[in-house]
């Protein structure tokens, strides 16, 4: 079995980050905003360590599973692709978040290539995913609300990196193969 080397080194710069991220300055923050590298580490900044050990663990499974399946290449595009365009529209588009940190979009990311892979071969299972997906996002939401000490988690990232994730299956599906064969990468 191939080592999911792409995976690790994800989990090991959160790791990292965690570690050294005394004052939260690698996590994006709105009234920052001049410290453009906030961008790029903020996904891999967490508030807590449950947060991290719970993003940890579900990036170790989902993208263990996309890198058996897949080549670690496909796996940077969509991480690079998903990093870029969820904190960009949060910042663009969600003026109401002042803080964002945490790899969770990756993950919704993975579950949509997940459920692009399971929808081909199985509908019914991937609608029933849908939905549990849906409800958790809900329970997410509601529950933040009402508790006021927690970060708002903005799932309307977690939903677009979803939305990107069955893209970029079907992007797979229907000529990604074929352009990256092109260039000598299988």
């Amino acid at each position: 079995m191939r080592l999911p080397w792409l995976t690790c080194i994800l989990i090991l710069a959160c790791c990292v980050l965690y570690l050294f991220d005394v004052g939260h300055w690698t996590q994006y923050d709105r009234a920052s905003i001049t410290q453009y590298f906030r961008f790029f580490t903020a996904a891999f900044s967490h508030y807590t360590l449950a947060h991290l050990v719970s993003n940890s663990l579900v990036l170790l499974v989902l993208g263990t599973v996309f890198e058996k399946n897949c080549h670690s290449t496909h796996f940077f595009v969509l991480t690079l692709v998903v990093l870029v365009t969820t904190v960009m529209f949060l910042h663009f588009f969600l003026p109401r978040y002042v803080t964002y940190a945490g790899i969770s979009c990756l993950n919704f990311a993975l579950m949509g290539w997940l459920f692009g892979v399971k929808g081909a071969r199985n509908p019914a299972s991937s609608i029933m995913a849908l939905a549990l997906l849906f409800c958790y996002e809900f329970y997410v939401v509601t529950s933040a609300e009402k508790a006021a000490d927690i970060v708002k988690p903005a799932w309307q990232l977690h939903m677009l990196a979803f939305i990107e994730g069955v893209g970029f299956y079907w992007c797979q599906r229907f000529g990604l193969k074929t352009r990256f064969a092109g260039l000598g990468i299988r």
